[in-house]
This record gives C-alpha cells, structure tokens and sequence, in this order.
C-alpha cells in the first residue's frame, strides 16, 4: 500500500440529490454503521472534509455533510473501543495538507494526529 501503510483508507462515495438532502440523515447513519460493524481494535477514525469546489456543492451542504457523517460515526462508535479524531486536529491537518499537497506528506499529517482509518467522502451532485 506504499506511502498510506500508516493510514487505513474507507471510502464512502455518497450520492446525494442536494434538495433532498435532509432525507439521507437515516442512510448517513446506516452508512456510519455499516462502516464500524466490521472493525475491532483500538483505532482512531478521522473523517475528510468533502472538498465542495470539487463536487460542485455549496460550502455549507459539504459542512452539513461532514457535520451529519461525523455525528452519525460518532453514534455508531458509542460502547466500542474505536474513536473518533478530534475535530480541531483534524482541522489542522486538513490546512496543512492544504499547504503542501503531497499524498505522503499528508498520510503522516494524519499519523501524526493519531488516525488509523480515514473516511474519504464522494459526492456527485444530481441534476434533476
């Protein structure tokens, strides 16, 4: 897995009609538990902002998005030995990443915040 041997990635890739958007809070949740039921151990999950200039969405729907991912991960991990990342780590790391755009530089960023797993989200915007 070369340069992400530090770093497990997941993937969501989330297809969202945006007006409907507040209807998908069940499938976020279900996504969550999906995501968590197979792991054991002791990891901490970080979870990637959704990049809204690259899905085509507004700022505050890619929030919105990572807001509701993130609390639906953090319902999912609740009794388990898995955690999350805190927030303002994962902040940092994000602006940093931002700054030096190198895929290794960025896995050990996450390392280095304590991250096992990252949760990369997807979003396709739906005309209709």
């Amino acid at each position: 897995m070369g340069i992400f041997n530090k770093v497990r990635f997941y993937a969501i890739v989330g297809f969202l009609a945006l007006p409907a958007m507040g209807a998908h809070s069940q499938s976020i949740g279900d996504m969550a538990k999906q995501l968590t039921a197979p792991l054991s151990g002791d990891y901490k999950i970080a979870v990637q902002p959704v990049n809204h200039v690259k899905s085509g969405i507004s700022a505050s729907a890619a929030s919105s998005l990572l807001e509701r991912l993130t609390n639906s991960l953090q319902k999912s991990l609740s009794g388990s030995s898995l955690s999350l990342v805190e927030r303002a780590k994962l902040a940092q790391v994000m602006q940093e990443q931002e700054e030096f755009k190198s895929e290794e530089e960025f896995s050990e960023l996450l390392a280095s915040a304590g991250a096992d797993i990252l949760v990369v989200s997807s979003i396709s915007r739906i005309e209709g």
